[in-house]
């Protein structure tokens, strides 16, 4: 459908329709306006990706400083950002362990000097 009119149909979530529902009848009509949807959400993602793809490419320079090239398509450079990646996700949840155990730390030794009281 190209009205307007039914935009939010397609737009909003309030529309969704469920194929688990009692209530659902498969038809032709409820098909297309799946299709549809589904047609309309995929082309809605390839465009909001279009302007990563043109930054990443323009934007092919390594995170060093080194000034290389990092060709996308070899296996060296995808190993080298997913260990990147890797490392620092180690880190932050290191970090967060430790922070949550000096809270339960300081919350146990609280709640004995409450206590003895």
């Amino acid at each position: 459908m190209k009205d307007e009119r039914f935009s939010a149909l397609y737009s909003s979530h309030l529309y969704n329709i469920d194929p688990s529902s009692q209530d659902y009848r498969k038809t032709k009509a409820m098909d297309a306006i799946v299709n549809e949807k589904q047609r309309r959400i995929q082309n809605s993602e390839r465009d909001i990706d279009k302007p990563y793809q043109r930054k990443r490419k323009l934007d092919k320079i390594s995170n060093d400083g080194s000034g290389k090239q990092i060709d996308d398509n070899s296996s060296d450079g995808k190993v080298a950002k997913s260990t990147a990646n890797l490392s620092s996700l180690v880190k932050s949840v290191k970090a967060k362990t430790q922070v949550h155990a000096k809270k339960q730390q300081k919350g146990a030794s609280g709640l004995s000097s409450k206590k003895k009281r």
